[in-house]
């Protein structure tokens, strides 16, 4: 599943958000899976986008990602989830959770990519339907696994910046 959160067509000068759900469409064909994109262009711009402008206007430096992980990635995909019958949600992030006397607690992945600082406002809730594979394993390791498998995203550029704002 992608979500679809600002795309070429309504956001001049965004192509890469086009072109990252044509590459989750070609994945989930080389992997033979369905695929599907939620639009939550106007979610994202609400929620995310709007808070972001503010606060910059304001003279604080936001960060998009907090925002956007509890209240739109991990909210909307996992009820999107349980409506077709899946019980939690994989994502790319690298981090880990571990279960401790039924608390459910963030932890730091071990390589050297930790994304957990990014999910920290994730609930017990969000975190108890969600599952990251990548834990424990180097980026290096998991281009070149889709490089052998044909997946070709394997040479994709990391994002490291705000995804709706063009040219970093």
């Amino acid at each position: 599943m992608t979500m679809d959160l600002h795309t070429c067509k309504d956001r001049p000068g965004l192509c890469g958000a086009g072109k990252d759900i044509e590459m989750a469409r070609s994945v989930a064909a080389a992997l033979q899976i369905p695929h599907t994109v939620l639009d939550l262009k106007e979610t994202f711009r609400r929620t995310v986008m709007d808070r972001f402008v503010s606060e910059y206007v304001n003279g604080r430096t936001p960060n998009p990602c907090i925002v956007c992980n509890p209240n739109v990635k991990f909210k909307l995909l996992y009820d999107f989830a349980k409506m077709n019958g899946f019980q939690k949600i994989a994502t790319g992030h690298y981090a880990k959770i571990e279960e401790n006397e039924g608390r459910y607690l963030l932890r730091r992945s071990e390589t050297a990519k930790d994304q957990s600082y990014f999910l920290y406002r994730l609930n017990q809730f969000q975190l108890s339907h969600s599952v990251f594979p990548l834990d424990g394993l180097e980026k290096s390791y998991i281009r070149q696994k889709a490089e052998e498998a044909g997946i070709h995203v394997a040479e994709k550029k990391d994002s490291q910046e705000i995804c709706f704002v063009p040219n970093d």
